[in-house]
């Protein structure tokens, strides 16, 4: 054969046949010989059982006084024993035909097997032969079959005799036979058992079985107590011959004598006042329960011998009286030794075995104890000790604490190559680079392929970082996506699932002979979505491969199939694609803009008036693209969920239309912004939006206008509206923050308005507030105390009103969050057709997974609203306080869980005021605080709670109390505005959660939760959740679309 055509062999491939045969059959013989190793000690266990029958083949006839013996257990008892004889017999003609294994071959290895006849023979003759000899000799049968010529009148008590003395002359050889056939066949296959629970029962058994003997001898020795006491009444007769004893002489002077009322009274070993009375000490019991007498049933006297064999041998005799006889003191001692050295060697077997199924468990628990020792020592922040926790539960619940790659490194070369290549070739052949390879290349690969686990939401690589391991997924979905090195608008992503590979930049460098030692920089970020198993290769072990891959670096075809199955060149050829197409609509586009802003300009013509200067002058400046002002992108609330909901369904409905963000965060980007609305709220972006850095936001802060606030802000958020728009004006304003006196300066620039209201920044209710003189967050207790102040104000805020209405008035399109909003804004506006309700998003989807049953131990109620004043966490805190006070005290005491937001410093000051407000009314122990949370800490935090409070007076419409109700906690919501007339409403009858206004009304809610009954809370949750459903993301998405449609697609055509 020549160079070119030799291939490698497998050794399985050339080795002999006789061989191969040989070993199979080695194997099976020794597998067939350990099965029968372990019938045969099960067989001897139960022939040790079946022997103490014949003690009970003695039985008292009451009525003659005299010793019988019964008939049927005689042949019954034989029977067995001969059967299980039969077994004995076997096993010695098995013995002459088993090899052995020559001491002196183990030196290494399994040994040599002795198949030599004399060898064996001779080996097991100068062993065990004469052992088994004596344990098969049909001693009890003999004894049968000796006493039936006898005549009657002495046969009972000579077999009661004989039958004693062969059983336990014949339970030495036996159990002496036992042990060393148990120590051959552990040692053999390692086990006696396969399960740990088969192994406890087997000695449960062994116990069991020395309380069975047990009571056969305490009845045998019972039935010699009443022979005993028989033959002490005729010992000064004429009639002291044992054969008067046995059911066979008749004689009537002996029955007359023992049936006498003071031959052998049946009196309890205490009650003993005469010494001449007979003592029958321990065997008391049976004489008087009748179990030794002939007329007994056997099934109720082998039980009741056997209940009470147990009973004292796991008391080890602590309640045996014994009379002054001294055979029955030795069988008393006997019991108390066997006893405690069987409970010592079952409770040690037993505990042996049973922890062997909780070994794992208790190393889990400790491993655990041991990293939250570790997590709190190094002041591991939450999130991070969260991830710790899944990880290790997720890895636990997989592999049950068994390290994978260490048992398989620990196997033979060729075992561990089989067991990767079973687990891992058809994955690898998945891979086109890899559907061409040999076969020893690809065992290569597979025996360098590394086990790895990743939990929910792990960043296996990120955008440029170094890529240091291939992935090749067995179980599992992974979310992938680039930007481009951060390009602004660049974004595409995808999903991996099982059989998918990632990594392949290092298959790249591995594969350049050229490469230099450093690993490439990745182009996309890997983030598992779910639990995650895969193999991974690492950059020496494609090295390795690389080497021995050389000869097809230079096809073409693996060039081209490389980049085709590539995610990455997909990616780039996506690109150049999308980016032509992009162009080709952005040039239709402007050509459309162009037609239409002609005809508009030719419109104004012939009506005779003309643009504005300022619309004349940012015309040519304005872009097709929706503007999002949001001053505050890092709020966390309601406002800033709606911001990114809004942007996917404009992102859905219009993929060709950019979308931008006005925003003070300075440290915003795209890529942070995209980040954010998945990680804070769950919202998916499809593409990250641009964003406008503003830096006029302090003239919007309300610690800008210590008076005059609502005036100064509106007017400086006049002032941030025009810096906004002359860096960037789109064709579309979109407010999502409630600033309505920028709208006319949109209009003055050309936009079309569109906006979602939350809340009126002045309605009736607060005028009303004024004018009834009510203290509130926003009516200083100075103002509520004085008339002319209060009248003051009333004109402030009717002027106020006015304008709100006159500015609100230019939006096209406004759409509001609830009913209350909806009345409010639809008096002040005067535009009725222009305004929309449109629930705002609730993620309800995500939070109705959870399970409603919580922990009885310490109920949880949460609050989740930014730190604002106009929020009442105060409010919440005194009333969880009076809650507290009144509380059964058979109740275990709730915990309020505060979560919120942090906008500015403000906010951090009243965070720490609320905590000193805490400490204040004694319940800083009950009360934790969580600031700036991510959303699925939130998850976390909501689905544990029993309760959610709320307390903002005319809330617009109430988010958090969605979530709730979604969670499954029951809402505690202020009686006004949204949640009144929008959520916490009846489902199909029933009640869904509690309003309140007062601090008694919120502790008296708090305290029918606590107290109520775990199946009414249940069916009050599962209302609560029906009716939130009505609030989801997608009822949000569908509502939003239809509203603004008309509006972009109007001016797009």
């Amino acid at each position: 054969m020549t160079a070119k055509g030799q291939k490698f062999v497998r050794f399985e491939d050339w080795k002999s046949e006789s061989s191969s045969l040989s070993i199979e059959k080695n194997d099976s013989t020794r597998a067939t010989t350990s099965e029968m190793e372990q019938d045969f000690v099960i067989t001897c266990v139960m022939a040790i059982s079946v022997d103490p029958l014949f003690f009970y083949i003695p039985v008292i006839d009451d009525n003659r006084k005299c010793l019988d013996l019964d008939g049927k257990l005689k042949i019954t008892a034989s029977v067995l024993r001969t059967f299980f004889d039969l077994f004995y017999i076997l096993r010695i003609i098995f013995q002459f035909r088993t090899g052995f294994i020559a001491p002196s071959s183990r030196v290494f290895g399994r040994g040599e097997l002795v198949h030599d006849l004399s060898a064996i023979v001779m080996r097991y003759l100068s062993s065990y032969f004469i052992i088994d000899i004596l344990s098969i000799i049909p001693l009890p049968q003999m004894v049968i079959l000796a006493i039936i010529p006898i005549p009657k009148c002495s046969a009972p008590y000579a077999a009661k005799d004989l039958l004693k003395y062969t059983i336990i002359a014949q339970y030495v050889p036996r159990i002496l036979r036992i042990y060393p056939l148990f120590k051959e066949v552990t040692s053999t296959s390692g086990i006696l058992t396969e399960t740990a629970w088969a192994g406890a029962a087997y000695n449960l058994f062994l116990y069991m079985l020395a309380s069975h003997v047990v009571g056969a001898f305490w009845y045998l020795f019972s039935v010699e107590s009443e022979v005993r006491c028989w033959r002490e009444q005729l010992n000064n007769t004429a009639f002291s011959h044992d054969s008067y004893l046995s059911c066979g002489g008749g004689n009537p002077i002996v029955l007359s004598i023992l049936n006498s009322t003071s031959s052998c009274p049946y009196i309890d070993p205490d009650n003993i006042e005469d010494q001449t009375v007979f003592n029958f000490g321990i065997f008391i019991e049976a004489v008087k329960s009748r179990v030794v007498e002939s007329s007994k049933d056997f099934r109720k006297k082998f039980f009741y011998c056997f209940w009470w064999g147990l009973r004292n041998v796991s008391s080890v005799g602590q309640n045996l009286k014994t009379s002054t006889y001294v055979g029955e003191i030795i069988f008393a001692i006997f019991i108390a030794t066997f006893g405690l050295v069987l409970f010592a060697l079952l409770i040690g077997n037993m505990q042996k075995y049973l922890q062997s199924t909780t070994v794992r468990v208790e190393e889990m628990r400790v491993k655990r104890r041991d990293a939250e020792q570790w997590m709190c020592h190094r002041m591991l922040p939450d999130f991070l000790k969260q991830r710790i926790r899944r990880y290790e539960h997720y890895k636990w619940q997989e592999n049950r604490g068994v390290e994978e790659e260490t048992l398989i490194r620990n196997l033979p070369k060729d075992l561990r190559r089989d067991i990767k290549r079973h687990l891992c070739l058809d994955l690898l052949k998945k891979v086109p680079m890899f559907e061409n390879m040999d076969t020893q290349l690809l065992d290569a690969m597979c025996d360098r392929l590394k086990p790895v686990l990743y939990t929910e939401k792990s960043d296996i690589v990120r955008e440029g970082d170094p890529v240091d391991e291939m992935l090749f997924i067995m179980r599992g979905k992974l979310a992938t996506a680039t930007t481009n090195g951060g390009r602004t608008g660049f974004f595409n992503s995808s999903v991996l699932k099982a059989g998918d590979f990632c990594g392949e930049e290092l298959l790249t460098w591995a594969l350049d002979p050229n490469s230099s030692s450093n690993l490439p920089i990745s182009t996309r970020t890997v983030q598992t979505i779910s639990e995650v198993e895969a193999f991974a290769l690492m950059p020496e072990d494609l090295k390795f491969v690389a080497s021995q891959f050389r000869r097809l670096i230079n096809s073409k075809q693996l060039q081209h199939t490389f980049r085709f199955y590539s995610l990455q060149w997909r990616t780039w050829g996506a690109c150049f694609i999308q980016a032509a197409w992009r162009r080709y609509k952005r040039k239709k586009t402007d050509r459309l803009f162009r037609e239409a802003e002609e005809k508009l300009h030719a419109l104004e013509n012939e009506e005779g008036s003309s643009p504005s200067f300022v619309a004349t002058v940012y015309a040519s400046r304005r872009k097709v693209a929706v503007g999002f002002f949001h001053p505050y992108t890092n709020d966390g609330g309601g406002g800033e969920r709606v911001l990114w909901c809004a942007v996917r369904a404009i992102q859905d409905d219009n993929p060709h239309l950019p979308c931008l963000v006005y925003t003070g965060d300075h440290d915003a980007t795209p890529q942070t912004l995209m980040a954010r609305a998945l990680d804070r709220f769950g919202v998916t972006l499809l593409s990250p939006p641009k964003v406008v850095h503003l830096y006029k936001r302090k003239w919007i802060e309300e610690t800008t206008y210590p008076h005059f606030t609502m005036i100064g802000q509106s007017l400086g958020s006049m002032y941030l509206a025009w810096e906004a728009l002359c860096k960037f004006t789109p064709s579309y304003y979109f407010d999502t923050s409630g600033y309505a006196f920028t709208y006319p300066l949109a209009r003055l620039f050309g936009c079309k308005v569109i906006c979602y209201t939350h809340y009126p920044t002045i309605s009736s209710d607060m005028l009303s507030r004024v004018r009834q003189r009510s203290l509130m967050y926003n009516n200083d207790a100075l103002i509520a105390k004085s008339v002319w102040l209060s009248r003051c104000k009333t004109v402030y805020y009717t002027f106020f009103s006015c304008l709100y209405g006159i500015v609100g008035s230019c939006a096209h399109l406004a759409m509001v969050n609830s009913s209350w909003t909806k009345s409010h804004i639809e008096k002040l506006w005067g535009v009725p057709d222009r305004i929309k309700r449109v629930y705002p998003p609730c993620d309800t989807s995500g939070l109705q997974v959870l399970p409603l049953e919580r922990s009885a131990e310490i109920p949880v109620i949460i609050s989740v609203a930014q730190f604002r004043p106009e929020k009442a966490h105060g409010l919440q805190l005194e009333a969880f306080a009076a809650a507290i006070s009144r509380l059964d005290s058979g109740l275990p005491k709730p915990k309020l869980q505060v979560v919120g937001s942090c906008r500015n410093r403000s906010d951090e000051e009243r965070l720490q005021m609320l905590k000193k407000k805490a400490i204040e009314l004694n319940v800083n122990e009950q009360v934790e605080f969580y600031k700036n949370v991510t959303y699925r800490d939130l998850v976390g935090l909501l689905g544990g709670a029993v309760a959610g409070i709320h307390s903002m007076t005319d809330e617009h419409f109430g988010i958090s109390v969605v979530e709730y109700m979604a969670a499954g906690a029951i809402p505690i919501a202020h009686n006004s505005a949204g949640p009144k007339m929008d959520i916490v409403l009846d489902e199909d009858g029933q009640q869904t959660g509690f309003l309140a206004c007062t601090v008694e009304e919120y502790a008296d809610a708090m305290l029918r939760i606590i107290r109520m009954p775990e199946m009414e809370r249940l069916e009050m949750a599962a209302a609560a959740r029906r009716r939130a459903s009505r609030f989801s993301e997608q009822k949000f998405y569908d509502d939003f679309k239809s509203a603004v449609r008309p509006i972009i697609c109007h001016v797009s055509r």
